[in-house]
């Protein structure tokens, strides 16, 4: 640490006031000098990154203390900070911002940022409030609504035609219990995040047809969308392949890499499902013609990012992470121009 620095750190630790008073804010809180270096923190920040004393971390930049990779490009730390150098002394900066540490925890926190005078001294003080509550419940209902408003459409709509033409009811009938599942799995699905998250799932293996559950799958997503005109290819599918798996979180992947790759395409594209088999693990991809541009691509796994709009960022983090921590596969992605873009879940034959 500098000498001005380590001067200014021993003057505010040594005033039990200004202490005290940095102790009864029940967040994160940073102060910093005027080039946006630490000079101190609070107990709630030392907690937030398991330290037990500031001292080690005088001098240090705010991603350097909470030990991140990255920030969202849209939100970056250095953008942040900046902005408060065209603020007046009163004034104050609040901004939203996602960042990851080098354990690959996610972290959602609303910077505010103020300048403050300590003993003639221009200091900085920046209050980092958890948001991810906060932004998980708006997600939450955003995709839930949404995905139940998708399968109770498409079921009213098998029911609308049963109650005007009877005589199509058997016809319909598997079609109709199809949806039904589907919309008990929209509701589960949100559930089953949740549990992700906290690490309360325990995988329940049973054999799965890969077959049946891709046929299972594509048939349900005609049925959300039946008067579309994309078309649905199905590439190497060995009716007897089966895996021991979840086949519960592996039908939420899956669904999610169809739904994407469907909502992606226009009238008259073809979405292509290919199941590739070898050294003892299964790989399906997923193709659509469309391009994920590069600044999407970066963020495509992030936990609360989303090209649909405010709240629905969750489809390609759940995939992932349903797919790494409790199925034993892994996911990944490729998109260009040229030729589209195709998106690749590998699994073991037996987890």
């Amino acid at each position: 640490m500098s000498e001005m620095n380590d001067s200014i750190f021993e003057l505010l630790r040594n005033d039990p006031v200004f202490s005290q008073w940095l102790g009864l804010i029940s967040e994160p809180v940073m102060i910093l000098d005027n080039e946006m270096k630490l000079i101190t923190a609070n107990h709630d920040l030392l907690r937030l990154i398991n330290a037990t004393d500031s001292t080690s971390l005088v001098g240090r930049r705010p991603l350097e203390v909470v030990n991140c990779q990255f920030m969202n490009q849209s939100n970056n730390i250095s953008q942040i900070l900046s902005s408060l150098r065209q603020l007046h002394a009163d004034e104050e900066f609040s901004e939203e911002c996602s960042l990851v540490t080098h354990d690959g925890q996610w972290l959602n926190f609303r910077i505010r940022l103020k300048n403050f005078n300590y003993q003639d001294l221009p200091l900085i003080i920046m209050f980092m409030h958890d948001i991810a509550d906060e932004k998980y419940r708006n997600a939450l209902e955003r995709i839930f609504f949404n995905d139940l408003t998708i399968t109770a459409s498409g079921l009213y709509s098998l029911l609308s035609i049963v109650a005007n033409a009877p005589e199509t009811g058997k016809e319909l009938l598997p079609r109709l219990l199809n949806l039904a599942q589907g919309l008990l799995d929209d509701i589960e699905s949100q559930r089953d995040l949740r549990l992700a998250e906290q690490d309360e799932i325990i995988p329940q293996h049973e054999s799965v047809n890969v077959k049946d559950l891709i046929h299972e799958l594509t048939d349900y997503l005609k049925q959300l969308e039946p008067n579309s005109n994309k078309n649905l290819k199905i590439i190497n599918l060995n009716e007897q392949l089966t895996m021991l798996t979840d086949r519960r979180l592996l039908r939420r992947v899956l669904n999610n890499m169809l739904k994407n790759a469907f909502e992606a395409s226009h009238d008259g594209d073809t979405v292509s499902v290919e199941v590739s088999h070898s050294n003892n693990r299964i790989r399906f991809s997923i193709h659509n013609p469309g391009v994920i541009a590069p600044e999407t691509a970066e963020r495509l796994f992030e936990r609360f990012y989303s090209t649909k709009g405010k709240g629905r960022g969750w489809g390609t983090y759940s995939m992932k992470l349903l797919t790494e921590r409790y199925l034993g596969g892994e996911i990944s992605f490729e998109t260009s121009a040229e030729t589209g873009t195709t998106f690749h879940a590998e699994y073991p034959e037996s987890i």
